[in-house]
């Protein structure tokens, strides 16, 4: 059996990266979409500072 791990154990090994959008599906009613989703453990993760001011993103 797989042992199961609390989301905040995960969170603090992991990062997570991903491209996120909305898509109109008909008038004034939207669909969230995810088109890439990465999981890096934290000790390969960019340095925070550079990915934020090169991608805009937040921390």
């Amino acid at each position: 059996m797989v042992r199961f791990i609390p989301a905040e154990e995960l969170k603090n090994r992991y990062d997570v990266f991903g491209h996120f959008y909305s898509v109109e599906f008909s008038r004034n009613k939207f669909v969230e979409c995810r088109s890439v989703l990465e999981i890096v453990e934290q000790a390969q993760t960019p340095d925070k500072m550079w990915f934020n001011q090169t991608l805009g993103a937040e921390v």
